[in-house]
């Protein structure tokens, strides 16, 4: 600790002593003269009154004229006496003086009368001009008559009338052959194989709208599908005792049993409940697929029409 301090005293004494030695050396910072410039106050009033004039022009003193003083009007000696009237009205004004009347002028000497001019006699009345008679006008001279040649007569001209159309043969309505092969195979396309009224005592009325003479639908097949198709249906509810409620749907499918597109209701209903019972119908429909039937009959069951009775598919 003694040795710090003594060393940092000493230090300190070093540096002082240097300080002192070395600052009377410094020189003084002097500065040298500045040349001061001459400043002029100019009031503002001579640079903002100057007059029109040119730069280069030499400076004149010109003597100021001296402003022309107005005489004084000295008031005219006649309006006093007015001023005085006026104040005065009541005043009765002097009478004028009477001028001294003009001496009379020596009357005229009558003048002597004239002897009358003689009166010039009237100038005899000149004999009237005679009048100009009117030259006859000269005669038209005749203008020779034009020929106008003859034009022969046109012939007979007979209007073109409209060339008659020749008449058209009448088109006798195609008659229809008589075929009662065509007729019955018509009848075979619209009526469904296998199908039945609604008011049918058959459980569920299948049939196929393309049927084949050689090739049907067994009942086995006929009760299997009816029974897959029974177990989707949700029919609406108090649909069971209702005779109008029938939906007959037409269901197109597939080789695989699989449906084809929509099914398509088949008729209508007075029945506000018609609608319901019908989309009803088309979901068990869509829900059972695939349907598992002989692909050696597809031609039978490709178009299938199923009749969805509430009160014969749920006993009613």
């Amino acid at each position: 600790m003694r040795v710090g301090l003594i060393a940092s005293t000493a230090g300190h004494l070093a540096v002082l002593l240097w300080g002192v030695v070395s600052f009377p050396d410094a020189k003084p910072f002097d500065i040298g003269p500045v040349d001061t410039l001459p400043v002029d106050l100019v009031p503002v009033s001579e640079l903002t009154r100057l007059r029109i004039g040119e730069k280069t022009a030499e400076v004149r003193e010109v003597e100021a004229t001296r402003p022309t003083e107005k005489p004084v009007e000295e008031p005219k000696a006649e309006e006093k006496p007015a001023e005085t009237e006026a104040k005065r009205p009541n005043q009765a004004a002097p009478e004028p003086t009477p001028a001294p009347a003009p001496e009379p002028a020596p009357a005229p000497e009558p003048p002597t009368p004239e002897p009358p001019a003689p009166q010039p006699e009237p100038p005899a009345p000149e004999p009237p001009a005679p009048r100009a008679e009117p030259e006859p006008a000269p005669a038209p001279t005749p203008e020779p008559e034009k020929k106008v040649a003859e034009t022969p007569p046109p012939p007979n001209v007979r209007p073109r009338s409209k060339p008659t159309p020749p008449p058209q043969p009448r088109r006798e309505p195609p008659r229809e052959n008589f075929n009662p092969n065509e007729i019955a195979a018509l009848l075979n396309k619209v009526e469904p194989a296998g199908g039945s009224s609604s008011n049918s005592t058959q459980p569920a009325s299948l049939g196929s709208r393309l049927g084949q003479s050689g090739v049907t639908m067994s009942q086995s097949e006929l009760d299997a599908l009816r029974g897959q198709i029974s177990r989707c249906w949700n029919p609406p509810a108090g649909a069971a005792g209702a005779g109008d409620l029938t939906v007959r749907l037409k269901v197109f499918l597939t080789p695989d049993g699989q449906v084809d597109q929509r099914p398509e209701v088949m008729n209508s209903s007075a029945n506000p409940s018609f609608g319901i019972a019908a989309e009803s119908a088309r979901r068990a429909v869509l829900r059972c697929a695939p349907y598992s039937l002989p692909s050696a009959k597809y031609d039978t069951w490709r178009e299938v029409i199923i009749n969805f009775d509430p009160r014969e598919l749920l006993g009613g």
